[in-house]
């Protein structure tokens, strides 16, 4: 029987303290070619898409965005807690703990821009999955929910033997969470809101509750696998008593054979 734990997380206002993508996309509608040298609107958009790889000019672009998105809110457009967050995904790696950026954006590789502008190194290579953002509120909440239970499917697919998938999903919108339960076991899937980023605490603990049931079952196999049942029987008991029955049959023939000669 195997087990896995995935999480995951939601990036604006869970992550991070503002919206990248809104800020992405006014930078973008302003944009003209070549404002930074050598990128093209065009290319911009791609690079952001993921259709492309990232430049350093497109990374560029994100930093200029959120510089200009700053001074027109009262969020710091930069992680609640980036070094937290960076510790969190290398600890879930190192416990094979798959962790899973699940945004409403069309600009993943924006993300991944702002990874490696603020050096999470442990991020840079995180799995992304995006849903579409221009259906409205309640159509976001299923594609989230509907994106997780695909993720479930295609691992069962993949991992010959699994038994139980744990799925934590971690949002700053109620109807993303309040959806994600509805549509899941309550027993293997934890949904939690957040209001002020994510509670890296609060998260590990409900990561390490997975593991520890994945403990338990590892060390119940192990134990099976080591003393061997014999059903009941005492092995030293069962050789004691076959010694008592050789020794009387034994001695009941040495009787007849002296009786056979006082004869």
């Amino acid at each position: 029987m195997k087990t896995k734990t995935n999480v995951f997380l939601d990036f604006n206002n869970t992550q991070f303290d503002g919206h990248l993508h809104n800020s992405v996309m006014s930078f973008i509608e302003e944009y003209k070619d070549n404002n930074i040298a050598g990128l093209a609107k065009d290319q911009l958009m791609r690079e952001l898409m993921a259709k492309d790889p990232l430049t350093p000019e497109s990374k560029l672009a994100v930093q200029q965005a959120l510089m200009d998105s700053k001074k027109k809110s009262n969020k710091t457009f930069d992680f609640f807690d980036a070094k937290g967050l960076n510790e969190f995904v290398k600890k879930s790696k190192d416990q094979y703990v798959d962790v899973i950026v699940l945004t409403a954006s069309s600009f993943p590789n924006a993300i991944k821009a702002v990874y490696e502008l603020k050096g999470l190194t442990h991020l840079k290579d995180i799995s992304m999955i995006s849903v579409p953002i221009q259906y409205g509120v309640a159509v976001m909440a299923e594609s989230k929910s509907a994106e997780i239970q695909q993720y479930e499917r295609e691992q069962r697919l993949r991992i010959k033997g699994l038994d139980t998938v744990h799925n934590i999903f971690v949002d700053d919108t109620k109807i993303n969470i309040d959806v994600f339960k509805k549509s899941s076991n309550p027993a293997t899937n934890i949904g939690i809101l957040v209001t002020r980023g994510i509670n890296l605490k609060q998260l590990n603990g409900e990561v390490d509750k997975t593991l520890t049931h994945l403990g338990k079952i590892r060390k119940s196999r192990r134990q099976s696998e080591i003393d061997p049942v014999y059903e009941n029987v005492n092995p030293r008991k069962r050789n004691e008593n076959q010694d008592t029955e050789g020794g009387f049959l034994w001695k009941t023939i040495q009787k007849m054979l002296r009786m056979f000669i006082l004869r």
